[in-house]
């Protein structure tokens, strides 16, 4: 499904229009607020009372959106498309952290990127800061892993943990062969329900983390360290944790990069053979020129 189609049933909603006023209203108040406060200026603390009332209006527009379309059935839009939806408005609901001055000029604020391990070879995806656009991203990470485990036949996957060691030990990856037995079991969605808890209501709705029931395979290139089999079995889904709409703190036996399917696989496995012979020469010229040496 195309990124436009999950924005033109979005923009059929009125409570989207709603929320997107309200959003808009409180970037207008957060350029009004100075960097820093003088608690002795009534003019600057009006102006930081009223960012606070637009940003607590744009959480309960964007909430009432969210209900909205956790309501909504197939013929709104698919389920993946709905749960990347609701995910990615969750995942992008941030306060404003640009301010635009009349001149137009721009003032962002700083950031601490603390993120995941990230190798540049492994899935790059770029998820967008706009909350429909990364919808359509979502769903359509959600649709593609769906499609691929809808089959009875075994699934294979490929886990990889990017290793990394200081000289003289080259970089290489540790790469593990699995497949699913029950591929429709590993992945399961259910659908977005609306509740109600204190006589208010609430969406609830989940998003699979990680792949259930891997079969361990054939080890294609080892880690030197033993380690538990346990991180073979449930590994978190990388891609939906690079496009931030699930939560995972990639602990400590967590894969960086997780291939689902054949063709994946095929290719990834087939940049595996090449590093590992690129590495078995190298190694091989490093002991050569070890022995040259010691014969002087």
């Amino acid at each position: 499904m195309k990124s436009v189609s999950v924005e033109d049933k979005i923009t059929t909603l009125d409570t989207f229009h709603d929320w997107q006023t309200a959003r808009a209203e409180e970037q207008r108040a957060y350029n009004s607020v100075p960097s820093e406060i003088n608690t002795n200026s009534p003019k600057q603390l009006h102006s930081q009372l009223g960012y606070l009332a637009s940003k607590e209006e744009q959480i309960a527009a964007r909430q009432t959106l969210m209900l909205e379309i956790a309501s909504q059935d197939d013929t709104f839009l698919p389920i993946t498309h709905r749960l990347g939806l609701l995910a990615a408005f969750d995942a992008t609901n941030q306060p404003p952290t640009t301010k635009l001055h009349k001149d137009g000029s721009m003032t962002m604020k700083s950031f601490n990127f603390n993120s995941f391990r990230l190798d540049m070879n492994e899935q790059q995806l770029n998820p967008s800061s706009n909350p429909v656009k990364l919808a359509s991203q979502a769903g359509e990470e959600l649709e593609r892993i769906r499609v691929l485990l809808d089959t009875r036949k075994n699934v294979p996957v490929v886990m990889v943990w990017n290793q990394r060691f200081d000289p003289p030990r080259m970089d290489y990856d540790e790469v593990v062969l699995g497949d699913l037995p029950n591929p429709r079991e590993s992945f399961q969605l259910e659908v977005p329900k609306v509740n109600e808890i204190d006589g208010r209501k609430v969406v609830e709705y989940a998003i699979p983390s990680r792949l259930h029931g891997v079969k361990k395979g054939r080890i294609v290139r080892s880690d030197e360290y033993v380690q538990p089999e346990d991180k073979y079995k449930n590994p978190v889904i990388t891609t939906l944790v690079r496009l931030g709409i699930v939560k995972s703190s990639f602990m400590l036996h967590d894969p960086d990069a997780l291939y689902i399917g054949s063709k994946e696989v095929k290719e990834r496995l087939a940049k595996a053979e090449i590093d590992k012979a690129r590495y078995s020469r190298s190694m091989e010229g490093r002991r050569r020129t070890s022995s040259r040496l010691r014969r002087y």
